[in-house]
């Protein structure tokens, strides 16, 4: 299975969708087209995104316990380690679209 890529859209630029998502929204919003920034993963960050909780905390040891601790808690291994919910923060890159309701993009 193909990862989809993520968008931000000029109507929520606080979190990244796929285009199906934003094409949705669009769709409820009853807008024609929208502005769209490709997201591109954050590296060397102190957070990190939780899936099952769909939040953002600090990573440890000065941020929120992932582990135990944690009722989501599920190691990747089955046994212990890292979290299978632990996931990663997006920000907007410079590339920048127009998205029509049919789901095409084009540069902007």
């Amino acid at each position: 299975m193909k990862k989809q890529k993520l968008y931000f859209s000029d109507f929520d630029d606080e979190t990244a969708y796929t285009l199906d998502y934003i094409v949705d929204e669009m769709t409820d919003n009853e807008l024609d087209e929208c502005k769209v920034s490709l997201a591109i993963r954050e590296t060397k960050t102190d957070y990190f995104y939780c899936k099952a909780v769909q939040e953002v905390y600090m990573k440890p040891p000065d941020g929120e316990p992932c582990g135990k601790e944690c009722l989501d808690y599920e190691p990747r291994n089955g046994k212990n380690g890292c979290c299978k919910h632990r996931g990663f923060c997006y920000e907007p890159s410079e590339q920048k679209y127009i998205l029509k309701l049919n789901g095409k993009l084009s540069l902007l």
